[in-house]
């Protein structure tokens, strides 16, 4: 009763989640028969939930278990947070390779990729800094609001070292493994995924080349008749951000704009604890699509 009851706890804390070997973020894809939020006392059933899980704290022990999988036709999945909303990371009677304590970070001050000039400060991640920045992030285009000003975080990307599927473990860069460089950098693309469809006020969707053009970069998520949007400009002019959306406003006076706000920030940094440190609560339904 008390792991019960610890579960009920923190069923939303999507940082309690990201530690349990099993859970994901969203809990439909868990696929429980009943919600222990509801009812303490129900009985709680494997669902999607791997039966077993190796936590996988060094590269010797991942290359171990993807042979020890082949060997045994296991079926196996990769789980790091849980965080993945196409639920790659789970499935029903699978064996989990856990990655999650695998966040060795290391500043190098100087490094040199396939003999060119020294590049300085580089940062070489492990498999489970969070949230995936190593895996589906750059895998699947890496955009973040710093791209109008950056790129995008693969093309930052200096060296991979990587497992196959067949257990051998390769370094791989643009002089080194390029063909295996290319597919991790976005040259053959994630699983193929599929919106049905969205139908986006007609101002709204003119306004974005406008945003877009001038450096802006967004999130943007939309639900019960509601848009909400993030918006970003790196190095920008907060007088000029301010006429770019008053603009939109005053030609969409249909809208009911609950709430708009601007302000200019000396930092990045700055903008991280403004915006986005405070942890978002999970253990809900959450269907993606892009």
């Amino acid at each position: 009763m008390e792991a019960c009851t610890i579960t009920y706890t923190n069923w939303m804390n999507s940082k309690w989640r990201s530690e349990q070997v099993g859970a994901m973020e969203y809990y439909n894809w868990e696929m429980p028969n009943v919600l222990i939020i509801y009812n303490l006392n129900s009985s709680c059933h494997q669902g999607s939930v791997p039966v077993i899980a190796v936590n996988a704290t060094l590269p010797e022990y991942f290359q171990a278990m993807i042979k020890f999988a082949a060997k045994y036709h296991l079926r196996l999945v990769i789980k790091i947070t849980g965080s993945d909303i196409l639920a790659r990371s789970t499935a029903p009677r699978s064996f989990l390779l856990w990655l999650h304590y695998m966040e060795n970070m290391t500043l190098i001050s100087q490094y040199s990729s396939c003999g060119s000039a020294n590049v300085t400060n580089v940062v070489r991640l492990g498999a489970g800094v969070q949230w995936g920045g190593t895996g589906g992030f750059l895998q699947g285009g890496s955009h973040s609001l710093l791209s109008s000003w950056k790129g995008l975080g693969v093309d930052q990307v200096l060296q991979y070292d990587v497992v196959t599927v067949d257990g051998q473990r390769k370094i791989v860069s643009q002089c080194q493994n390029s063909d295996l460089f290319y597919a991790l950098s976005g040259g053959v693309g994630e699983a193929s995924n599929e919106a049905l469809y969205a139908t986006l006020i007609r101002d709204f969707v003119r306004f974005l080349p406008k945003l877009a053009e001038g450096g802006w970069v967004r999130y943007i998520s939309m639900g019960d008749h509601k848009i909400s949007m993030k918006y970003i400009w790196p190095n920008g002019n907060p007088n000029v951000g301010n006429a770019t959306f008053s603009e939109f406003q005053n030609n969409n006076t249909d809208f009911v704009f609950l709430a708009k706000t601007t302000a200019f920030i000396p930092s990045f940094y700055e903008a991280y604890k403004l915006a986005l440190t405070p942890s978002d609560p999970t253990g809900y339904n959450m269907l993606l699509g892009s």
